[in-house]
């Protein structure tokens, strides 16, 4: 009914009684059955995707869902990506990204991998700011001397 991925139910999309255009999708004489489909009636969101979110792009996206390894967050409707939980944070330790954010938040995101094949969109929240490593490296040098209290 939707090119979402979220599980949704019908009474989500239509009503008893309603009329809706549809797609033939199968045909079984012998059972008289069919199968109708609805969102073929809208394009694809898949179809130009890597023109949309080429990587490396910068975008925003709603976050839906949680899981131990990641958040997973939600582009547009019918596309998701997930960000692994390593992506979230240079510098924190996160056990699980509800300590990092929120469902229905909205997070700043790059484009890592792009599998149009596969349907998978990986992506990066950390990216989207400069890596305080690089800087540490350059002011913090093997063999430089720093004055430093012990806390």
């Amino acid at each position: 009914m939707s090119w979402s991925t979220h599980l949704r139910s019908a009474q989500d999309f239509v009503t008893v009684g309603d009329e809706v255009d549809a797609v033939i999708l199968t045909l079984d004489r012998e059972t008289r059955k069919m199968s109708l489909g609805i969102k073929q009636i809208t394009p694809d969101p898949w179809t130009d995707i890597t023109k949309k979110y080429p990587v490396g792009s910068s975008h925003k996206g709603i976050v839906r869902n949680f899981t131990n390894f990641g958040v997973f967050v939600e582009m547009e409707e019918g596309i998701d990506g997930l960000i692994y939980i390593s992506d979230l944070s240079w510098t924190k330790k996160i056990k699980h990204p509800s300590e990092f954010t929120n469902v229905g938040d909205q997070l700043d995101v790059v484009v890592l991998e792009l599998d149009v094949e596969g349907r998978k969109l990986s992506l990066g929240h950390k990216q989207t700011t400069e890596n305080p490593w690089d800087k540490f490296q350059e002011e913090f040098a093997v063999g430089t001397k720093h004055t430093a209290s012990i806390c």
